[in-house]
């Protein structure tokens, strides 16, 4: 509230859905000042598709433009995450690969915070219809980052 008015926000925003493996080269012509995509790259088909997709995002946007994406993330292994079939869960490493790879296209990731205060309720198959934000697949405890 407050950073955009909903007038604004409708005038200048498009929401253009695309194959996050395949983005039109007309998208990447470094034109935009924000790329989103939230809960898709556990979809893509690995945790390396997710992190191409961001690294050729970077191509959309204007200098200083921002790219924001989520994906779920493992929060009880350091080495127990990886690829679901239908999803993928993203290990410290993996962001720590990103971060890497973003530095050197001369983009940069935000500081993350892995602390975790404590543990609510973890959600587990089969899934509640509720909300949830800490789910179990397998061993892997993961959340949204």
């Amino acid at each position: 509230k407050g950073v955009i008015s909903y007038e604004e926000y409708a005038a200048k925003a498009k929401f253009i859905p695309i194959d996050m493996n395949n983005i039109p080269e007309e998208i990447l012509k470094g034109e935009y000042d924000f790329v989103y995509s939230s809960s898709s790259l556990e979809h893509v088909g690995s945790v390396e598709l997710g992190r191409e997709f961001i690294l050729n995002s970077m191509k959309a946007l204007k200098k200083g433009g921002i790219g924001m994406h989520t994906t779920e993330f493992a929060i009880n292994s350091l080495t127990d995450g990886g690829e679901f079939g239908h999803m993928s869960v993203w290990l410290k490493k993996d962001v720590d690969i990103l971060a890497k790879k973003l530095t050197e296209i001369g983009c940069r990731l935000l500081p993350m915070d892995y602390s975790i205060d404590n543990i609510l309720d973890v959600d587990q198959l089969p899934y509640a219809n509720s909300n949830h934000f800490i789910l179990q697949l397998g061993k892997t405890i993961h959340t949204s980052i």
